[in-house]
């Protein structure tokens, strides 16, 4: 079987090749219609209306504050403070995001995974370290709303 685009629930209202002019690869545009569950938690997206939840569905979780010390010496996607954005810092945060006890990720760890300096850490950060990661975006993107 082929993949058929048009009645792909994540794609309507985003335009196709043909509509464009370009490949969807030239033209990237953010999609909440891609539903993320960690471990039984909404952490990203809208599903489609009338879709069962997964087993162990619990509602989206809130956003985590972030303070406002030290944002002079922020390093925008560098969750684990190491110095590289790469996509250990997307997972770390993503593990933070879902409320995973595990996931340590210091006060300047937080500065930094504020990706959309909007003063909440949610998928939308994670969303943002993947795209500079994947080279969609360009690092002055990170820290921008």
């Amino acid at each position: 079987a082929i993949w058929d685009s048009s009645n792909d629930y994540s794609r309507e209202g985003m335009a196709s090749e043909e509509e464009s002019g370009k490949s969807l690869n030239e033209c990237p545009e953010e999609c909440d219609r891609i539903t993320l569950y960690v471990d039984g938690k909404h952490v990203w997206g809208t599903a489609p209306e009338g879709c069962p939840e997964p087993e162990g569905y619990t509602e989206p979780i809130s956003t985590t504050k972030v303070s406002d010390i030290g944002k002079s010496d922020v390093s925008y996607g560098d969750v684990n403070c190491d110095k590289e954005v790469d996509v250990s810092d997307a997972v770390l945060l993503a593990r933070l995001v879902a409320e995973d006890a595990g996931a340590n990720v210091t006060a300047q760890g937080k500065l930094n995974a504020d990706c959309l300096k909007d003063g909440n850490l949610n998928g939308d950060d994670v969303i943002r370290i993947l795209q500079y990661v994947a080279k969609l975006i360009n690092y002055s993107v990170l820290g921008t709303k």
